[in-house]
């Protein structure tokens, strides 16, 4: 990975959000995934072509129940099946939606991190409960939920919304700017310890 622009800390008067977050938007822009596995290389090029079968049904390992009540505005023109795929190594998730179920797995291995149940209506899309695997997506219900909740705006409403950050992370700049862009690749734009639920719109 190569990088030239450093992330900065902003106070909440210097962004939209009114809360501390950390820009990494030309950081996470800027930089390029590479693997050394082919193998790797090889599940990801095989995976873009994925109709989501190998996490269909599924819940995650280390299974964690968080219920929760996540309102969004209607989507429309969502049918069963993928419904975001990474285009490229920068981007860390593929989205897939059966039977009122949202999967979120990862882009490089298929590796499934979040099941989300999720109601389609035409006067909005809710989400009641989320199977976290707890090993991958940490063991804080809170932060699980705002996980989602960011993978939601950002990749199925094409929000540059804030994402979360966990409990105990270092603040020192430029290993969160790393941290959020192993999670969120070239969707991480702004990182925030503070509540990020609701932010974005």
């Amino acid at each position: 990975m190569k990088h030239t622009a450093p992330p900065r800390w902003l106070a909440p008067a210097e962004n939209r959000f009114g809360i501390r977050c950390l820009d990494c938007r030309e950081f996470a822009r800027q930089l390029v995934s590479s693997t050394g596995e082919p193998s790797v290389a090889g599940t990801f090029t095989m995976l873009r072509s994925s109709q989501g079968e190998h996490v269909r049904g599924r819940l995650p390992v280390n299974t964690l129940m968080v219920p929760c009540v996540l309102e969004y505005p209607p989507l429309k023109g969502v049918i069963d099946g993928p419904v975001y795929l990474a285009g490229e190594m920068e981007e860390k998730w593929d989205i897939f939606l059966f039977d009122g179920q949202l999967y979120f797995a990862r882009s490089w291995t298929g590796a499934l991190v979040f099941k989300a149940s999720a109601e389609f209506s035409k006067t909005g899309v809710k989400i009641l409960s989320v199977s976290a695997d707890a090993k991958a997506a940490g063991r804080d219900p809170r932060y699980v939920t705002a996980q989602v909740d960011f993978l939601v705006k950002s990749h199925l409403y094409h929000l540059e919304a804030p994402h979360p950050l966990p409990e105990g992370l270092s603040e020192e700049a430029e290993q969160v700017a790393m941290f959020s862009f192993g999670q969120y690749g070239r969707m991480a734009a702004y990182a925030t310890f503070e509540e990020t639920i609701g932010a974005g719109w």
